[in-house]
């Protein structure tokens, strides 16, 4: 058994060369047009630039201005540069105009020993889940594996902080992520390897405590949900708009929800 989300459409993603992209553009770099050399960090302009991330562009960009040199990159990522170069190789990237050097970049020996404290914060939210997927499976199998325990606690702390940072109709996708199966998927043999009470309690306190700071979050979100048309809407802002309906008890509106969800098609498990 295996814990399945539904697939996204893929779009037909269109790469360009970092020089060409526009101010206040953001993306990710390709992580091979970074160099170590000689204890400092170049940037290859000619490497290209991805809308999305993904194996290849690793490094979030944003071009800050017009001038050549004015990009910000975020470096604070688990992607690991080796500085294997040849002396001729060496000579003609620092003769290459399209070679930057970067300044105030911090050089840090990988490694690997403290990956709790050095990767676990650098991952992306899909990495966390990919990782903490992972984890869960071999707890599954090792309830009481120490390293798996101490393993998914970090996890736990990267994933709340991530947290932090979204707004109530955000957190409310993910409250759905973190819950348990209900009895019914259980019996169909369906299983969430990311449920967790420990994160879904600080999801509910941290929903509690926005809709407390700014009690129009609540009647803007419930407002948003209604006015939006069902066919146009996803999976998860069905289930949302679902769960508002009945704690208004719309009856007539959770019909339509549940006929609307009835035609979308359903995710193999």
């Amino acid at each position: 058994m295996k814990y399945m989300r539904a697939k996204k459409n893929r779009a037909i993603l269109v790469h360009k060369p970092m020089n060409d992209m526009v101010v206040g553009e953001k993306g990710f770099f390709d992580g091979d047009g970074i160099y170590l050399i000689y204890g400092k960090c170049y940037i290859d302009t000619n490497f290209s630039v991805s809308p999305k991330k993904s194996d290849i562009h690793t490094v979030p960009i944003e071009r800050t201005g017009p001038e050549k040199g004015e990009f910000e990159l975020d470096f604070f990522t688990i992607e690991v540069f080796y500085p294997k170069f040849t002396t001729q190789q060496i000579h003609n990237m620092l003769n290459d105009n399209a070679v930057m050097c970067v300044e105030d970049v911090e050089i840090e020996i990988h490694d690997p020993v403290n990956y709790r404290t050095k990767m676990f914060p650098r991952m992306d939210w899909e990495q966390l889940m990919e990782n903490l997927i992972a984890n869960n499976e071999v707890l599954e199998v090792k309830p009481d594996d120490k390293d798996s325990i101490d393993d998914k606690q970090a996890m736990r702390e990267c994933i709340k902080k991530k947290l932090s940072e979204y707004d109530v109709a955000e957190l409310k996708i993910h409250e759905k992520e973190f819950t348990e199966p209900t009895p019914e998927e259980k019996a169909e043999g369906r299983v969430n390897f990311i449920a967790d009470e420990n994160i879904l309690r600080y999801i509910k306190k941290r929903i509690a405590m926005l809709e407390e700071e700014n009690p129009l979050q609540k009647v803007k979100t419930k407002e948003v949900t209604k006015d939006k048309v069902l066919k146009d809407m996803s999976m998860d802002e069905l289930d949302t708009a679902l769960e508002l309906s009945k704690v208004t008890e719309d009856f007539e509106r959770s019909a339509l929800i549940r006929d609307e969800i009835g035609t979308r098609p359903k995710v193999g498990k």
